[in-house]
């Protein structure tokens, strides 16, 4: 989808209620669309419920059958460098948090706190450092722990506040159109059906 200020072609994600976002490299994270029937939400608050009822509902499609090289970032919409991404490659899932050290426009180039590595450290994630990423490749088994997982990587690494919104960015077509299915036929974890 192209971005409304540079034409720029974007990966498109979902967040709360069903709504569009875009994120542009030049110009970060817009909204390209917003559900009807749905009270207007700040961008930068989600209810924490429906926050892992997104992220949750993501991961249980994507978990089913990955393609090779497939991902899905789960990332916070205080700052468009604070993500966590699940890859997928020759048969092998793992997860990454996001160093902040890839000459981001948005950031600065801010390196996570040591407080934040010791956390990372402490739930098995090494690497870190210029252009790479803190990996771990030691999973849970299911969908809602793995979601569990990503939520809580966002606060540990981030320091992100208890009302934090996320935008969640799958390779796959099929995987956002699971998402916007589930919100359309549900409304998610509080109740409000969305029409898309």
């Amino acid at each position: 989808m192209p971005c409304p200020a540079c034409g720029t072609t974007c990966q498109v994600g979902v967040r709360t209620g069903g709504t569009l976002v875009i994120n542009c490299p030049e110009h970060g994270v817009a909204i390209v669309s917003r559900a009807a029937g749905r009270a207007q939400i700040a961008p930068d608050k989600m209810d924490p419920e429906e926050r892992l009822w997104v992220i949750e509902t993501a991961v249980r499609f994507f978990v089913i059958s990955p393609e090779d090289e497939d991902f899905l970032i789960v990332q916070s919409m205080s700052l468009p460098c604070n993500y966590v991404q699940l890859r997928y490659n020759e048969g092998q899932l793992w997860a990454e948090v996001s160093s902040r050290l890839w000459n981001c426009p948005y950031c600065g180039n801010r390196p996570l706190t040591e407080e934040s590595e010791i956390h990372l450290s402490e739930l098995g994630f090494v690497g870190g450092g210029l252009l790479r990423n803190f990996e771990c490749h030691l999973l849970p088994g299911r969908a809602h722990e793995i979601a569990a997982l990503l939520e809580r990587l966002l606060v540990l690494a981030y320091d992100e506040p208890a009302d934090f919104a996320v935008a969640i960015y799958p390779k796959r077509r099929t995987t956002l159109k699971f998402v916007l299915a589930a919100f359309a036929t549900t409304g998610g974890p509080l109740g409000h059906a969305t029409s898309l």
